[in-house]
């Protein structure tokens, strides 16, 4: 197809950039625009005739400018996501070590020392819980769901602890205490309510890359 004015060329260009955002297909088409116009200017003040055909014809072949934009475009995706790999790693961390530090009283008991690190334990699963479930779920790709699919196995491994714990606190005190029951019901719950939202998680993502 011809292109011989600015909005041709621009009508042109957007159809090249189609699978880019919206709002940063717009940014390059408007710096595009003034770029071009501003070209026309200097040519109309020369008393150059045909000065947007020009200005057009002389500027860079819109497929080769729509490859160097969609170019940087997956440049700077792939950095993003590469660059925030250990934050999505700190996430799943903040989400499973807290789970195995509840565990203690199980065993120890509710003392204040533990109840200490329960408290810190608890702020640190809800950090994990908001970076992984509000922002990282939905930037993976493969090389994080393969490490979402080893942080599964992790949880369902360490999700004996807690069992462990109990056996042995009955073993130690010969009492089944009702309190330390419970605890341990409700923390296996959480634990295996993270586990399903992130083999939800996995399995769904990973249909989307077969």
């Amino acid at each position: 197809m011809s292109v011989n004015t600015i909005e041709s060329y621009l009508n042109q260009l957007k159809l090249h950039l189609s699978q880019l955002p919206e709002n940063e297909k717009k940014q390059h088409l408007e710096e595009v625009r003034d770029h071009l116009l501003e070209v026309k200017h200097e040519l109309e003040t020369s008393q150059i005739t045909h000065a947007e055909q020009k200005a057009v014809s002389d500027f860079i072949n819109v497929e080769t400018l729509a490859d160097n934009i969609t170019k940087e475009h997956n440049q700077k995706e792939t950095l993003h996501i590469e660059g925030g790999h250990f934050w999505f790693q700190v996430s799943l961390v903040f989400l499973l070590a807290p789970l195995i530090k509840f565990s203690f009283p199980i065993y120890q008991g509710f003392t204040s020392a533990n109840m200490g690190i329960s408290t810190a334990a608890l702020i640190q699963f809800v950090i994990g819980f908001v970076m992984f479930f509000k922002h990282f779920q939905h930037r993976l790709n493969e090389a994080r769901l393969k490490t979402l699919r080893y942080f599964s196995l992790a949880i369902l491994t360490t999700s004996s602890i807690p069992l462990f714990l109990f056996s042995l606190s009955i073993v130690q005190s010969q009492v089944i205490s009702f309190g330390t029951i419970a605890y341990t019901l409700v923390l296996l719950s959480i634990w295996y309510f993270i586990l399903y939202c992130v083999r939800s998680i996995y399995q769904k993502k990973q249909r989307q890359f077969i």
